[in-house]
C-alpha cells in the first residue's frame, strides 16, 4: 500500500485540512485501476492520524484492495455547526471532489464506496448512510453515540463540553427533529428506494453500549438492512481494531450478496 499525509485547502472551511491515504499498489508501468474507498471516520479525542497509529489498517485494507481516506474533521461531530463552520457539507460535499480529482482512480460508484468510523466517527458513518444512502453500499458504526440529546442533557459531562454540543447543535428544541436527529431521519429516510447495508457493534463494558442498541432497534423499525453485533469490549483501540476487520469482511460478503 502507498500511504500519503496529504494537506489541501477548504474553501467551505475556510482553512489548511489534513487527510491521510492509503492506495493500492500497482505493478510498474501499469496504469492504476479502479479501486474501491473505504471513508473512516475518527472519535472526539482523536485525528486523521489515529487509525494509522492505533490498528493496522493499512494491512487490512491492503487485503482487499481498498482505498482508505481518513479526514481530519475537527470537533464538530461531523455536521454544520449552529455556531461555527459547515464540517458536513466539507465532509459530503467537497472532499469527495478533492479525493477524485486528486486520485482520478478511487471509484465514484456506490456500490464501491463504504464509511465506517468509531465513536464520534460512528455518529458520522450512520449519517453518512442515513441522509446519503445512495452514494454508500456499506455503513459502519463501532461503538455508537447516535443519540446526541443524551450529551446536551449529560450531567456526568463537564460545562465546557455541554457547551460544545450546544455550539454545534443549537437548543435541544433546535436539535430534534433536525437534519443531525439520526431517530428523525432514520424514521423519514427508512423509506427510500436505495439504502446501504448497515454494521454496527459495540463491547458489551463500553458506555454506549445503551446508545447503540437504541439505535439498533431503530434501524430494524424502519427496516434497514442491519448486521448487529455485541461482544466483550470496552471504549478503546483493541475494540476497534478487531471490529474494523469485521467491517471490512463484510464490505466484502455484502459485495457477493449483490452479485
Amino acid at each position: 500500500m502507498v500511504f500519503l499525509e496529504v494537506c489541501y485547502q477548504s474553501d467551505v472551511l475556510g482553512m489548511q485540512m489534513q487527510m491521510n491515504v492509503l492506495l493500492p499498489e500497482t505493478a510498474p508501468h501499469q496504469p492504476p485501476k479502479e479501486c474501491p474507498v473505504l471513508y473512516l471516520l475518527h472519535g472526539m479525542s482523536y485525528d486523521h492520524t489515529s487509525w494509522m497509529r492505533w490498528t493496522s489498517i493499512e494491512r487490512y485494507a491492503g487485503k482487499y484492495g481498498y482505498a482508505v481516506i481518513m479526514p481530519d474533521t475537527h470537533l464538530a461531530w461531523y455536521t454544520d455547526m449552529k455556531y461555527g463552520l459547515k464540517y458536513w457539507t466539507h465532509l459530503t460535499e467537497e472532499l469527495p471532489k478533492i479525493v477524485h480529482r486528486f486520485f482520478p482512480h478511487i471509484t465514484e460508484k456506490r456500490e464501491k464506496t463504504f464509511v465506517a468510523g468509531l465513536s464520534m466517527g460512528a455518529y458520522g458513518a450512520l449519517k453518512c448512510g442515513i441522509l446519503l444512502g445512495d452514494r454508500f453500499a456499506c455503513v459502519g458504526g463501532l461503538s455508537s453515540p447516535p443519540d446526541m440529546l443524551d450529551h446536551m442533557r449529560n450531567p456526568n459531562f463537564p460545562p465546557e463540553e455541554i457547551a460544545l454540543y450546544h455550539d454545534i447543535y443549537g437548543t435541544e428544541e433546535e436539535y430534534i427533529g433536525s437534519i443531525n436527529d439520526l431517530y428523525a431521519q432514520a424514521a423519514i429516510h427508512g423509506k427510500d428506494a436505495v439504502r446501504p447495508r448497515f454494521y454496527m457493534s459495540c463491547g458489551t463494558s463500553d458506555v454506549y453500549l445503551p446508545l447503540s442498541r437504541s439505535m439498533k432497534d431503530a434501524l430494524f423499525a424502519t427496516g434497514y438492512d442491519l448486521t448487529y453485533r455485541e461482544m466483550p469490549g470496552d471504549h478503546n483501540w483493541e475494540f476497534w481494531d478487531a471490529e474494523i476487520q469485521s467491517f471490512l469482511a463484510f464490505t466484502k460478503e455484502s459485495a457477493k450478496g449483490d452479485n
